[in-house]
């Protein structure tokens, strides 16, 4: 009889051990995992070059790098639009991404889900207003070259940006097919066979 319980017991501590790992979304913690990973990558950057010299400004959003030629940018780097910009990607990254990680391990579809839209909602966001900013005081777009008081210049959008969008998209995939990268309703463990009378 106590080996029959012990038994029983050992069955039911296995089927939780086992539910509690197959319910796990997986997908949805890679890609939030790789939109925090973005955070500490390079978004957008804009190169310029004269005759003499060349110079190149990085955005984070954390912070703006500027290496050679810093008289061509002026002030840009100080901007409080840009910055504020940068900011407000950063938290609702940083929310999502959070969000998107709780709800992946506690079968939190609506966290999931909800947490994938702050994710792409920052990317697209940084674009969108950057584009804006850039263009209407500077005539420079997100992805753009030419030429601007006599010093050639090119912008593009870079690795952290990309990489944050793929995330989100992953977690929103992840979040709306919950039961495709699932497996608790799939989850079989054959019960244990009792002890002979």
């Amino acid at each position: 009889m106590v080996k029959s319980e012990g038994t029983s017991l050992d069955y039911k501590r296995e089927v939780t051990r086992m539910y509690t790992w197959n319910r796990v979304n997986y997908v949805g913690v890679v890609g939030s995992i790789l939109a925090l990973i973005s955070i500490v990558l390079p978004w957008w950057t804009i190169s310029a070059s004269t005759w003499w010299a060349e110079g190149t400004m990085t955005m984070y959003l954390y912070h703006t790098e500027i290496v050679g030629i810093s008289a061509f940018f002026g002030d840009w780097a100080n901007d409080p639009f840009s910055n504020l910009m940068a900011l407000a990607a950063l938290v609702l990254l940083v929310i999502g991404s959070i969000l998107a990680i709780v709800g992946s391990v506690t079968k939190g579809k609506s966290l999931l889900i909800v947490g994938g839209v702050l994710g792409l909602t920052a990317p697209l966001g940084f674009a969108i207003t950057l584009q804006w900013l850039w263009f209407w005081t500077n005539g420079i777009g997100v992805y753009s070259s030419g030429i601007l008081n006599g010093v050639s210049y090119s912008s593009h959008l870079e690795s952290g940006f990309w990489l944050s969008v793929i995330g989100a998209i992953i977690m929103l995939a992840a979040g709306f097919a919950w039961k495709r990268f699932t497996s608790s309703n799939k989850l079989r463990i054959r019960p244990p066979v009792p002890p002979p009378p």
